[in-house]
């Protein structure tokens, strides 16, 4: 009896697995046309490495968390999205694998602005505008119109005030995406890049996500949920079935 329980343990994280990737691809498919948007990658651990440690509570725990559910693992695809011209010239994108940084931070690009103290900040659809920062700190500028050049300077009335700081990482992999764009290094060092003109104003980055690799993997990912779901369905018929003859 003890080998059956675990057979249905192991078709019920099954479908947890499959159900974990779903909820990564749906994010992917409902993110295609969010700006800076970075593709989830679910990676499935092989079934000969999960066969030793899968019980009643690893079923439980599969799809609970967003680094690791179960025998998913999460990462994030940060490679570059497409370049998209937009018609706001204080918009910027990074033609490498580059990162500002604003506030504690780290970003690719979005619309810059001006706030109520004349500091320049990043508008990425957070509530609070998050401050960038220059050469010698947060920039801050005269309130009139400005100009960001490619190479990250940022000109007034014919003169450089500033130059946005640019970093890059040993590791880019190892960051952690936050969503709107925004990246937490975590124990990865900003190194200041040297790359001299990265700057595109006027163009913005678009998701990574490739719109007919994510369909079809939902298709898959959704006949092989089906086939376990009935698996399961049928294996717990046969159970009762041979619960009811054995009159246990």
């Amino acid at each position: 009896m003890s080998e059956s329980i675990n057979t249905v343990h192991l078709l019920n994280h099954a479908l947890n697995v499959d159900m974990s990737r779903m909820k990564s691809l749906s994010n992917n498919s409902a993110n295609i046309s969010s700006s800076g948007y970075k593709a989830e990658i679910p990676i499935v651990t092989p079934f000969e490495q999960m066969m030793p440690s899968i019980n009643m509570e690893t079923s439980r725990a599969a799809s609970v968390s967003e680094g690791n559910r179960g025998a998913v693992t999460i990462t994030r695809d940060l490679s570059m999205g497409s370049l998209q011209k937009t018609d706001n010239p204080h918009t910027f994108a990074i033609n490498m694998m580059g990162y500002i940084q604003v506030d504690a931070y780290y970003s690719r690009g979005g619309p810059l602005s001006l706030n109520a103290h004349g500091e320049l900040v990043l508008m990425n659809g957070l509530n609070k505008p998050l401050k960038v920062q220059g050469q010698r700190g947060t920039i801050v500028l005269d309130p009139i119109d400005f100009k960001l050049l490619p190479t990250g300077e940022i000109e007034q009335d014919g003169r450089v005030v500033d130059r946005i700081a640019l970093f890059e990482f040993n590791e880019p992999s190892a960051l952690h995406y936050l969503g709107n764009g925004l990246y937490d290094n975590g124990s990865e060092e900003p190194i200041e890049s040297q790359a001299t003109a990265p700057f595109l104003p006027g163009f913005e980055e678009r998701s990574n996500v490739n719109s007919t690799e994510i369909s079809i993997k939902m298709i898959e990912v959704s006949r092989q949920f089906e086939m376990n779901h009935q698996i399961l369905k049928s294996y717990d018929s046969l159970l009762n079935s041979a619960i009811n003859d054995l009159d246990l």
